[in-house]
């Protein structure tokens, strides 16, 4: 079975809090049974981060894979709404503020401004990776 490398910044994976992730389709979709590498930054010394291989945080398996778009505010960037396609599943958020908290952010602003600096201003269209 396949294995695919997903990288983080925070800190909620060790702990096992952060359960999902939202990313850009990749040319190689991860699906359901996939074994996911959840690995973290590696520091270089002196404040300077590694780019490769990251200290590995944990293993998971993925449950399922939801095609989502996320659409911003054009003035504060905060995300006001979220359409996930697909099966409702257990933790299925019900509202945008409860999915920035699933996935890690204190709220919807702090996410907005995340996905608008990584992938720029304009509508997200992506998946939703769940183990």
């Amino acid at each position: 079975m396949a294995t695919h490398t997903y990288e983080f910044r925070i800190g909620l994976i060790e702990s096992g809090q952060k359960r999902c992730t939202i990313r850009k389709r990749r040319k190689s979709p991860t699906g359901p049974g996939v074994t996911l590498r959840l690995t973290g930054p590696m520091f270089a010394g002196r404040g300077k981060m590694a780019r490769r291989p990251g200290r590995l945080l944990r293993t998971a398996v993925c449950l399922s894979v939801h095609d989502i778009v996320l659409t911003f505010d054009p003035r504060s960037y905060a995300v006001i709404a979220a359409d996930i396609t697909g099966p409702a599943f257990e933790g299925h958020p019900t509202c945008v503020a409860e999915l920035a908290r699933m996935d890690g952010f204190q709220d919807v602003r702090a996410m907005g401004l995340y996905f608008v600096k990584l992938h720029g201003p304009g509508t997200f269209r992506g998946v939703l990776i769940r183990w």
